[in-house]
């Protein structure tokens, strides 16, 4: 038995938790093992907002016509990192693409029964304790077909019009892994799939069938198999903008790229 063994084989699994550990084993360590404090970015921080802003138009908290007022009056108060210097223009970036998607915004809550919204769901698939946290479960009121759609604040199509595919697969893989666990773990029987990109206000939607979960379902259980036999954590500072920027447990780390 590893030094670790007892508490991974204890642990929740997610997805952020798979994604950490395959970019960098000493992160995972840091954050899952030693539980060393996180710090926010400024990416994580318009990524919170935009969601917030959203959640509330859910929840009937905002009209439709009250979430461009209400995000112009919260940004600056909501981003509390600044972007990196050598991203100049980032700021104004940011905020005019959330300016343009909550100006142009057009999703009627009253078409839909909202049935979870960022909710943590746990549960046990081949003996690994899984945990996810899906943005937002919806059924259509006429239809009564469960859709689960998400919200990213990524790109997804770079400045000469070019669409990320490998990007856009890696996300659609996380979703259809996260419908099939709200299946199994909450017999929630989700039929479609959207994912929205707000600073683009470009959306893609699909029909949900089991098999497409498969894939990314063996590849989840296989690395936290593989995390749970663990006794090395081996750090990756190949990327300054990861560990300078990106990476939650940075300042912790003794082993980040300048």
């Amino acid at each position: 038995m590893g030094k670790y063994t007892e508490q991974l084989e204890t642990m929740n699994f997610s997805n952020s938790s798979i994604n950490t550990f395959e970019t960098c084993g000493w992160q995972f360590y840091l954050t899952y093992i030693e539980k060393v404090p996180k710090v926010g970015n400024f990416f994580s921080d318009y990524g919170s907002f935009i969601h917030l802003v959203i959640e509330k138009y859910l929840k009937g908290k905002l009209e439709i016509w009250e979430m461009l007022d209400y995000y112009q009056k919260e940004f600056s108060n909501n981003i509390k990192n600044s972007p990196p210097a050598f991203m100049r223009n980032a700021w104004n970036d940011y905020y005019d693409a959330g300016y343009e998607f909550f100006k142009n915004f057009n999703f009627d809550r009253d078409e839909y029964e909202l049935i979870q919204l960022e909710d943590f769901v746990k549960g046990t698939d081949r003996g690994i304790n899984v945990t996810i946290k899906p943005d937002i479960v919806i059924k259509n009121k006429t239809t009564n077909e469960l859709t689960l759609l998400d919200f990213k604040t990524s790109e997804i199509i770079n400045k000469k019009g070019v669409l990320d595919q490998k990007k856009l697969d890696g996300y659609k893989s996380q979703l259809n892994l996260y419908v099939y666990f709200l299946w199994q773990f909450k017999g929630l029987e989700i039929t479609k799939a959207r994912l929205w990109f707000i600073r683009s206000n470009t959306f893609f939607d699909w029909d949900y069938e089991q098999y497409l979960a498969q894939d990314s379902l063996d590849k989840f259980i296989e690395t936290a198999k593989k995390i749970q036999q663990a006794e090395e954590w081996p750090y990756n500072n190949s990327s300054s903008f990861m560990c300078s920027v990106l990476c939650s447990v940075r300042n912790s780390c003794q082993y980040r790229a300048k």
